[in-house]
């Protein structure tokens, strides 16, 4: 993870144009730092309740993210697009689907996602909207920026169904 944000820092020395794409699995589980990016031990870990642990990820996330985002804004000499997207909210490390879509407000904390940008020289209401979903974010910024013609796609979320390894299909769980 500390590697993966450095290397991103790193991408404003290259001169040419980019592409920067990463999947940085933060904040994810294991919950590795606390609060004040203070590595934890296996035995810290297993002595708070996930929801601490996730929070103070969280924070961790939050300022280690900001800070790459200062660094990517003052080293660039184009102002870069950015876009911050989670690819799932919270999860409870439960042992079944079933028992898992069975707590409430589940639905609501698994897709309600970050989803952030930095669009310079535009507004962002005419790049994204409120109720876009990842299917559409790359195709709405590709089409500001480079004139790209994408389709936009109907903005849906989806469930994996499965029953140990063997996945079982998708159910739609987007709200109507």
């Amino acid at each position: 993870v500390l590697f993966q944000l450095e290397a991103l820092a790193k991408s404003t020395d290259v001169k040419e144009k980019k592409f920067v794409f990463a999947h940085v699995l933060l904040p994810h589980s294991p919950y590795l730092f606390d609060a004040d990016g203070r590595p934890l031990s296996r035995e810290e870990q297993a002595a708070k309740p996930e929801e601490e642990l996730y929070k103070d990820y969280i924070e961790f996330a939050n300022k280690r993210i900001s800070r790459l985002i200062d660094e990517l804004l003052v080293k660039s000499k184009r102002p870069p697009v950015i876009i911050i997207q989670a690819d799932e909210g919270f999860r409870y490390n439960a042992k079944s689907n079933a028992e898992r879509y069975r707590k409430p407000g589940y639905m609501d904390l698994h897709y309600g996602i970050l989803n952030a940008y930095y669009l310079p020289d535009r507004k962002a209401s005419e790049v994204v909207y409120d109720s876009i979903t990842p299917v559409n974010s790359l195709r709405a910024v590709f089409n500001a920026y480079f004139d790209a013609d994408l389709e936009i796609l109907e903005d849906e979320n989806y469930m994996l169904l499965q029953k140990g390894q063997k996945i079982q299909g998708f159910k739609r769980v987007t709200d109507d």
